[in-house]
């Protein structure tokens, strides 16, 4: 299902068609996003609606950098085991930031 693309000076938007949610029926949205961002960079994150166990998926090259990752609220976390996809179990509520934060590991060298 597609909808309008939203642009304006500082990000872009995608607003989907209207739905109607019957009574104990339910509906998935979900959105992807790609960032290409600096060396030593953090993102915070922030949503309007509510969201069922958000997932934070962090790609990076493990042998260059370190990251860290929090939900903006108290909840139990887990971490898939083979890669840096982090989801908090129960409702995110909007106004609390996700944030992902990444740095260079120390190479070998400048440690000496």
């Amino acid at each position: 299902m597609g909808g309008d693309q939203e642009r304006n000076k500082h990000e872009v938007g995608m607003r989907t068609p209207e739905i109607v949610v019957p009574p104990d029926k339910k509906a998935r949205l979900w959105g992807e996003a790609t960032q290409y961002r600096r060396t030593n960079d953090s993102v915070f994150e922030t949503f309007r609606e509510p969201i069922v166990n958000p997932e934070i998926e962090v790609i990076l090259d493990e042998k260059e950098f370190d990251h860290f990752v929090m939900f903006g609220t108290h909840g139990d976390v887990s971490k898939a085991q083979y890669a840096n996809h982090y989801t908090l179990s129960g409702v995110y509520f909007p106004g609390q930031f996700m944030i992902v934060r990444w740095w260079p590991k120390p190479s070998s060298h400048d440690q000496i």
